[in-house]
């Protein structure tokens, strides 16, 4: 079933409704007809089995009725394996300093519990080089032999 009652949901609060299809727009009327002229629904498709990026819907967000760019900050912070640990993106006339803080916030979590791991391991190493130097270390259990 089309969740009608979401869409409605979303018209009363939104500035615009963008659609984005892996087709040549079937879902966009549906959406059009939800909206009833509330406020604007664009279409961004695309066909032959080509996922749209992240990067174009975004782009296609942030353009204005005449077709405009609005100028935005991406941000981006990747773990050590290259994973997005934060992604996240403001326009310039958001509340920028908000979007720092909440990064700021992110950050300062993610180094407490890195802090923490990081102790943790270094407690066990000593503990595993004690052993060995006191020559008890093959009463150790074997995973803590993976420090």
């Amino acid at each position: 079933p089309y969740p009608k009652a979401a869409v409605d949901a979303v018209c009363d609060t939104a500035k615009k409704l963008l659609v984005v299809e892996m087709s040549m727009g079937q879902m966009v009327e549906d959406v059009r007809l939800v909206a009833n002229g509330r406020l604007p629904v664009e279409f961004y498709g695309r066909t032959g089995g080509i996922i749209p990026t992240p990067a174009e819907v975004l782009a296609k967000i942030f353009k204005t009725p005449k077709g405009e760019e609005i100028e935005y900050h991406v941000f981006k912070i990747y773990d050590i394996d290259g994973n997005a640990i934060i992604d996240t993106c403001i326009d310039y006339g958001a509340d920028s300093d908000k979007a720092v803080d909440n990064i700021n916030r992110a950050i300062s979590v993610r180094r407490v519990e890195i802090e923490k791991r990081a102790e943790e391991r270094a407690t066990k190493l000593r503990e595993f080089r004690e052993k060995v130097m006191a020559g008890t270390a093959e009463d150790l259990p074997q995973d803590s032999l993976d420090i």
